[in-house]
């Protein structure tokens, strides 16, 4: 080998060292990219969280008499069915009575584990009840109508679903 060749050899070796190389990408170009991956975090940051956050509940049925009176002797007036359901720490209370209009029903109630202002909705059917509850969480829902009823509680901090449950007809 000549040392011309071997001259050759080296530059030809450094030209292909060189275009394995790779080049940085400008400036301008990274930046770009990296402001395109990062605007959707950037933006999700930026926003307020949402103020109405609630922990939401499904009641369970803890509790049913059916309407059957535990002492006969305490009864004072028509036999209320009383029905206790609870989620968490909160537990509510039920009694269902004959209404003052004929067929119709009466529930009566408590939220027992929380205070405040809250709002109860039931839905009977195609009927809705809605009434402010006080600020011992009692409530009063009449005229209710028979059939499979679903109760709804709910503040600004939570809401609970009850299970459905069924009043016959009344009267």
């Amino acid at each position: 080998m000549h040392e011309s060749d071997d001259a050759q050899l080296q530059a030809l070796k450094k030209l292909l060292a060189r275009s394995r190389g790779l080049e940085h990408a400008p400036e301008r170009l990274l930046e770009t990219v990296f402001d395109a991956f990062q605007a959707p975090r950037r933006a999700a940051e930026s926003q307020e969280p949402p103020t109405s956050l609630l922990q939401r509940w499904l009641a369970v049925l803890s509790f049913d008499d059916m309407g059957t009176a535990l002492s006969p002797v305490r009864a004072a007036g028509p036999v209320a069915r009383r029905l206790v359901f609870n989620a968490g720490d909160l537990d509510v209370a039920l009694s269902v009575t004959p209404g003052r209009q004929r067929g119709s029903w009466r529930i009566d109630g408590q939220c027992l584990g929380d205070d405040g202002p809250g709002h109860v909705q039931l839905s009977c059917g195609d009927q809705r009840i809605e009434a402010a509850s006080s600020p011992h969480w009692e409530f009063s829902l009449e005229p209710v109508p028979a059939g499979a009823c679903e109760l709804v509680l709910r503040t600004d901090r939570w809401e609970m679903t009850l299970p459905p449950f069924e009043l016959p007809p009344n009267g």
